[in-house]
């Protein structure tokens, strides 16, 4: 992305938490309510949405149709379920699969969430994938 800036991008997220000082709406992230949020989520506005440490946060059709509409290719890093969003939305993503090299390396990059049965579940998901 670096390299060619012109011709892919990331979009901007959505999210509920406080806007911090440097940041800018529209380019940092879309700050949003929570009330809000859910209604745009609860009306599959969004590709994907979580909580994290009590917000918000997504992705949302309009800000990867953004992207398209600036004629750049736009870069995600998202789960199966958001691939099918995609495609339900008329968005026809090309889609790199990268599977982890093995359980070790899961446990190495999942921080302190990190335990064995959880890196082995992923692992296990990550073979049915492929």
């Amino acid at each position: 992305m670096t390299n060619y800036p012109d011709k892919f991008s990331s979009c901007v997220p959505h999210t509920t938490r406080a806007k911090r000082d440097q940041e800018v709406d529209g380019q940092d992230y879309h700050f949003s309510n929570r009330e809000q949020m859910e209604e745009d989520i609860q009306n599959e506005l969004f590709i994907e949405a979580g909580e994290h440490r009590g917000n918000l946060y997504g992705t949302s059709v309009n800000a990867v149709r953004d992207v398209l509409d600036a004629s750049k290719h736009c870069v995600l890093d998202v789960t199966g379920n958001a691939i099918k969003r995609l495609i339900g939305v008329d968005l026809y993503p090309i889609v790199i699969y990268i599977k982890p090299r093995d359980i070790k390396w899961i446990l190495n990059n999942m921080g302190e969430e990190a335990n064995e049965v959880q890196a082995k579940q992923i692992y296990s998901k990550c073979n049915d994938i492929e």
